[in-house]
């Protein structure tokens, strides 16, 4: 390993990661409603610009005759070393707030990951799909589509964010 396709499996892999939690949140935004205004906002303008090419790196892996194989093989590298950096930068972050050691937190985490409602369930069936041999991020949307949603929360905020130049 180590080529060029190496190289665009795994960023086809985290695209495809990045990509699913953005449509997650454009999708469920009690994600992020007690989170500070501008934090949201920023994370909703980013969710909206992941879904706008998290097919561009699949597309061209699959131009220059990359291997199913080699794609899965990177994904579930990707998807360890996404896991392990979430932790670890959630950890960090709940250890500067002083919060790491606090039982609320623990349960908070709990019912965020697993509750009726949790990330895992909303991600499970996404990060499966991928596994597909006829897998494509263009067909891996639920209705409305991941665009839809980042078009429709764009127009809807475009007064909370401007182009810089």
């Amino acid at each position: 390993m180590g080529g060029h396709l190496d190289a665009l499996a795994l960023t086809s892999a985290f695209e495809h990661l990045t990509a699913l939690f953005a449509d997650v949140v454009l999708r469920h935004p009690q994600i992020l409603a007690k989170a500070e205004p501008k934090m949201r906002t920023f994370w909703l303008w980013h969710a909206s610009e992941e879904t706008e090419h998290n097919a561009v790196a699949f597309d061209l892996y699959r131009a220059l005759g990359g291997s199913y194989q080699l794609r899965i093989l990177w994904y579930f590298l990707a998807l360890y070393r996404f896991s392990i950096e979430c932790v670890r930068q959630t950890t960090s972050n709940l250890w500067r707030d002083g919060v790491l050691f606090k039982a609320g937190t623990w349960r908070d985490a709990a019912t965020f990951i697993w509750g009726r409602n949790g990330m895992l369930w909303l991600i499970a069936m996404p990060l499966l799909r991928y596994l597909k041999r006829d897998f494509h991020p263009s067909l891996d949307k639920q209705s409305p589509t991941a665009q839809e949603n980042s078009a429709s929360w764009l127009q809807a905020h475009q007064d909370a964010f401007r182009e810089l130049r």
